[in-house]
């Protein structure tokens, strides 16, 4: 566990590492070839002692998962974590996820209902076939959409929400330097704004898009406490 240059949250824990999923820009997997935390990051690991930190003297909000998505958390873990969390009702617990059936199995693991009220879950997708996949599945409730890397103008987004509104959405760019990265068009972001607008939902622009979007560059109050310097906005 640690402070973190995530620009939505003040730090990260991570009682799993490891993701199956294999995205070409994860940057979870290229930390983990560096630091050797897991010898196959594609076969995710439980390490509960990180669960020992969760606890603080101000409100604080702890990304729980940036080196795994919680599709791969065990029933254990979830189930030990929540019994932690419920009891620091100041704090803010987020996860997110690729697999959006994840979070109602989150959720059905929980220590009871009542520990999933500082809990934030959000679902993690870049192109519109991965938005309209949980969109259009009515039985799962979304909490807010993290859309990061942004890889294509999503054109159909606007659409999408009329299957389903997200609480609150986070916009990024691809960074790095990976062979094929991805470049943001300044209208990918536009279009994905001015639909949320037509429906008062909050817009979040990661600082990698501070260049892209120059004078355009927006962060609406966060649903959660952050104490970053401008992570509030409107």
């Amino acid at each position: 566990m640690g402070r973190t240059k995530i620009d939505w949250c003040d730090r990260t824990a991570n009682p799993v590492i490891g993701c199956a999923h294999g995205c070409p820009f994860c940057y979870a997997r290229k930390c983990n070839d560096r630091f050797h935390w897991v010898d196959d990051f594609s076969k995710p690991q439980w390490f509960p002692k990180a669960l020992k930190h969760l606890g603080t003297n101000k409100p604080t909000s702890f990304f729980m998962d940036s080196l795994s998505d919680i599709a791969y958390w065990p029933t254990v873990g979830i189930f030990a974590l929540t019994q932690i969390t419920s009891g620091w009702s100041s704090n803010a617990y987020i996860f997110l996820t690729k697999d959006i059936s994840s979070i109602d199995r989150f959720k059905r693991s929980a220590f009871d209902t009542a520990s999933l009220k500082n809990l934030y879950f959000g679902y993690s997708c870049g192109s519109e076939d991965l938005i309209r996949k949980a969109l259009t599945q009515p039985s799962q409730r979304l909490g807010f959409l993290s859309v990061e890397p942004i890889l294509e103008d999503l054109t159909g987004f606007s659409a999408l929400l009329d299957y389903d509104e997200p609480e609150f959405v986070i916009i990024g760019a691809e960074t790095g330097s990976r062979k094929g990265k991805v470049k943001c068009d300044p209208q990918w972001v536009r279009n994905v704004v001015d639909a949320c607008d037509k429906r008062f939902i909050h817009v979040f622009m990661k600082d990698s898009l501070k260049k892209v979007m120059g004078t355009e560059f927006r962060r609406d109050k966060l649903p959660w406490p952050c104490s970053k310097e401008g992570s509030y906005g409107k």
